[in-house]
């Protein structure tokens, strides 16, 4: 439990030592802290997607072609798309990311901080829940952990699941299953 206690306090507090020599910077920013300003920064990349997928899904069916039509309901249906993905990849991500820190001994890395919010924005918005679990799954363990962790992987974590979607299961990606196209009702 101390590893989860760390990861907890070492987010909610800055550190206790600071740069003292040299041209830095003298403040309390350390690499979680620079790894939440990236993620906040994708909150524009989130609001984007969620429209898109709302947009995508009304122009699809017939309703709503203008821009800003129906704007409300483009994306709440794009929150509903988008939310389990996030919560699935971060449950799965995380609790790999939990474990290992426990099974070395140190406090969990904020590098799945990032890649946690990448992961969601590169996947497709109706990608089965288990392929989801699988490829993040994938890519941290053989992706990140396997290099030593967070600054030692020789790939990037979120990309490495979207092509292992993309090889491992090209049909959920290209719309087809078993060689037919997909139709819906």
């Amino acid at each position: 439990m101390h590893t989860a206690y760390d990861a907890f306090f070492t987010f909610a507090f800055t550190p206790k030592t600071v740069t003292t020599d040299g041209v830095h910077i003298r403040d309390g920013i350390d690499l979680k802290r620079t790894m939440v300003y990236v993620v906040l920064a994708l909150q524009l990349c989130y609001l984007f997607g969620t429209y898109n997928i709302g947009y995508q899904h009304f122009d699809a069916i017939g309703l709503y072609p203008g821009l800003l039509d129906g704007l409300h309901l483009k994306l709440v249906y794009g929150l509903i798309k988008i939310l389990p993905i996030f919560i699935v990849t971060h449950v799965v991500g995380l609790g790999i990311e939990f474990y290992y820190a426990s099974r070395k001994g140190h406090g969990v890395e904020e590098g799945f901080l990032v890649t946690g919010a990448l992961i969601p924005l590169l996947m497709p918005p109706d990608i089965p829940m288990w392929i989801l679990a699988f490829s993040v799954a994938f890519a941290v363990i053989i992706g990140k952990e396997a290099f030593g962790g967070t600054g030692m992987n020789i790939v990037n974590i979120a990309l490495l699941a979207r092509v292992f979607v993309f090889f491992a299961y090209p049909t959920y990606i290209a719309g087809t299953r078993y060689g037919f196209p997909v139709l819906k009702k």
